[in-house]
């Protein structure tokens, strides 16, 4: 999942190039403009018509690095790919398990009574569907 462009690769390089080993040759204002470039560039283009798959999207990120994510695993120091959604699929060497979760949240979802109820279950389907994808990434 690479999100980003040969002009941006080209300019990450260009700032390597420039810090390590250091360059001498390479102005340090030269080097800043370079990182500040690659800072400020927007890895993925905006479409106004699809603001609100982004406050979706967004939504579900918060929830697995603010919410309830962050209070079952990135409390004690886990990233999204170490924590046991990734772990134990690497281990099972499959991602059926993350799949199953993605659909039972899907199903229980169907059943709550309140869009707040309905709405965390199917954000946290989200994120299973994501740690699939960064799963099967890992794999190929």
């Amino acid at each position: 999942m690479t999100i980003l462009t040969d002009e941006d690769r080209n300019l990450l390089q260009h700032v390597c190039n420039s810090l390590t080993p250091p360059n001498p040759l390479t102005p340090i204002s030269e080097t800043y403009t370079a990182l500040q470039e690659l800072i400020n560039r927007s890895p993925i283009p905006t479409n106004p018509a699809y603001d609100s798959l982004e406050v979706v999207l967004k939504a579900a990120y918060n929830q697995a690095a603010s919410g309830k994510g962050k209070e079952r695993h990135a409390g004690n120091g886990l990233t999204f790919t170490d924590q046991p959604m990734q772990t134990i699929s690497k281990l099972l060497n499959t991602s059926d398990g993350l799949a199953f979760q993605a659909i039972k949240k899907v199903t229980e979802a169907k059943g709550m009574q309140t869009f707040e109820q309905k709405e965390r279950e199917l954000l946290g389907a989200i994120n299973y569907i994501a740690g699939i994808i960064i799963f099967e990434e890992g794999e190929s």
